[in-house]
């Protein structure tokens, strides 16, 4: 998981790099999406297999995630479009959330903690929630619609992120 996460972060820094640059970067958008596939498949796996013997808070955690991503996304690109409001006042906060987010995915790996685990997964939640909030303003209000590769590649990296911690937290234990 760590060296998939790994080439993940690099693919998505290498993407954004050439996210200018025609037909490059529709393939570095591809390249991007197939590596999350790979990287978020055991986590699914693992979520469907649990669910199987009923030991998951939800008894089809992938599909509730996916569903609450979607809900999320399209309640708040609904209230940005309709508003029309700046949400660039989030960005110091949303920065200073990354990172306790951070710390806390790292305590939890050392500490192995469920309710720890859950806690931090909720926090990330809320945290993508309002990421995506965020670029999506920026976009609405600031995209000049000449990088929209780097848009998309925006608004996918938060979808991923929302959709892991939900699915975080509807895979549970009872």
């Amino acid at each position: 998981m760590a060296i998939t996460f790994g080439v993940l972060f690099v693919g998505t820094i290498l993407a954004s790099f050439v996210s200018k640059v025609p037909v490059l970067n529709v393939v570095a958008l591809m390249a991007v999406a197939a590596l999350m596939g790979v990287q978020m498949a055991p986590m699914i796996y693992v979520a469907q297999f649990y669910s199987g013997y009923g030991a998951t808070m939800s008894a089809a955690p992938v599909r509730d995630a996916g569903m609450m991503t979607m809900a999320v996304f399209l309640g708040i690109t609904i209230y940005v479009f309709v508003t029309r409001k700046d949400f660039s006042y989030l960005k110091a906060a949303l920065n200073m959330g990354f990172w306790v987010v951070l710390a806390g995915c790292v305590m939890t790996f050392f500490l192995q903690s469920e309710v720890l685990a859950l806690a931090v997964a909720s926090a990330g939640a809320l945290l993508s929630g309002l990421f995506l909030l965020y670029v999506t303003s920026w976009i609405f209000r600031n995209s000049q619609m000449d990088d929209a590769v780097g848009d998309a590649l925006a608004l996918l990296v938060q979808l991923r992120n929302l959709f892991m911690f939900l699915l975080r937290i509807f895979m549970s234990r009872r």
